[in-house]
């Protein structure tokens, strides 16, 4: 006679080998055709057998963990069993998951990481599970920035004359150009607010990239003074936050050892900071605002202004932080140890996708939205 707790027992320690080797294929990015058909075989086996053939699917089991341990070596996945069951059920959606580079190491070897090299990465970056891509806060800041400034200066372009929305709407014409006659105002408000978001986005993306250094910085360097561990990870020093002015002085003279301070005073940081950074508390402190007042294409201007500063700012501390020490090629960015004695390939690759210029989207959509609203309206 089979007694039905063994089967129960086997069939619930085969179900969690499938969820586990389910995880592996999800973390894999879905794994090769062959291996997605013999978790469906398995699953499907399971779902359909009996009690007999529950009792003896001790070949079956090896089978499948054999299965697993070859996946995660060829996918260099370092995850337990519990791990895996936690990815599975975070991934049950199939949306991405965004970890710490920290949680990443606990699911990949550093193998896993072939578009870059994961060891040189700065501590403070984020890594897309399953997608395995690195993610910046200061990188993400200035594409924002850049797309905003695109697509405002997309939509300006396109702005007309008004048409009263009483008047007759004459069929013929298309929702696009119908969206372009007859929003003028409310493009011009909504080129104003993308400008005043790409400015704060390009402040941002400078306060990050700074910030970031800082972090990278404490982590790699332990037994730092605790004021200068505060001042360096978290800005601040005797509970004031120090300004972006002092953070890039107080990099300088920590990392790269320059004494007296950077020439901040010079190009590109004067204008940056007395022209965006100025503008950008002007727009966004209350005590500041001061009742401003700019035309559309002002603010065009500043928008552009500042996005591209901010990348000549980047490019300035990162010379700036270079080879300043005798026999290092190029000492820190995304600190590379005075003994490691290379040059951190990863970087250039990162810089160069960092301050590509991305594509706006097109503002036909939002012409036509505007286009057949209208029209609706005079039905």
């Amino acid at each position: 006679m089979i007694r039905g707790s063994a089967a129960t027992r086997a069939k619930t320690d085969l179900k969690d080998l499938v969820i586990q080797l389910e995880a592996i294929l999800k973390l894999a990015g879905g794994g090769s055709d062959e291996e997605k058909a013999f978790l469906h075989a398995t699953d499907e086996w399971l779902a359909g057998a009996t009690a007999r053939e529950l009792k003896a699917s001790a070949d079956r089991q090896d089978h499948v963990r054999r299965m697993q341990n070859f996946l995660k070596r060829k996918y260099h996945i370092v995850a337990s069993p519990s791990e895996l069951r936690r990815w599975h059920r975070l991934l049950s959606e199939g949306t991405p998951i965004i970890v710490s580079k920290g949680e990443a190491l606990q699911v990949y070897a550093e193998s896993a990481f072939r578009r870059f090299d994961i060891a040189d990465a700065p501590s403070y970056c984020s890594i897309t599970v399953p997608d395995r891509t690195i993610d910046l806060p200061e990188r993400n800041f200035f594409r924002d920035a850049r797309c905003m400034v695109d697509l405002a200066e997309s939509l300006y372009a396109t702005t007309t004359g008004d048409v009263p929305l009483s008047n007759a709407v004459d069929p013929s014409v298309s929702d696009e150009e119908l969206g372009k006659l007859a929003a003028p105002g409310f493009l011009l408000y909504a080129i104003e607010g993308l400008c005043r978001m790409a400015i704060v986005a390009s402040c941002a993306c400078v306060e990050a990239y700074i910030a970031g250094l800082g972090v990278d910085y404490v982590d790699h360097n332990p037994g730092l003074r605790p004021d200068l561990l505060i001042a360096l990870r978290e800005g601040q020093k005797k509970r004031r936050f120090l300004s972006l002015s002092e953070r890039i002085s107080l990099l300088a003279r920590t990392i790269s050892g320059q004494s007296p301070d950077p020439p901040l005073s010079r190009e590109p940081f004067a204008s940056f900071i007395s022209k965006v950074v100025d503008f950008r508390n002007r727009i966004a402190h209350p005590a500041s605002y001061k009742g401003l007042r700019l035309n559309t294409s002002k603010y065009l201007q500043r928008a552009r202004l500042a996005t591209d500063s901010s990348e000549s700012v980047i490019r300035a501390v990162h010379r700036m932080l270079r080879g300043t020490r005798e026999g290092v090629d190029n000492y820190i960015f995304w600190l590379v140890r005075e003994d490691e004695r290379k040059r951190p390939a990863w970087y250039a690759a990162l810089i160069r996708s960092c301050l590509v210029e991305a594509r706006s989207p097109s503002p036909a959509a939002l012409f036509s939205d505007i286009g057949s609203t209208i029209k609706a309206a005079q039905r």
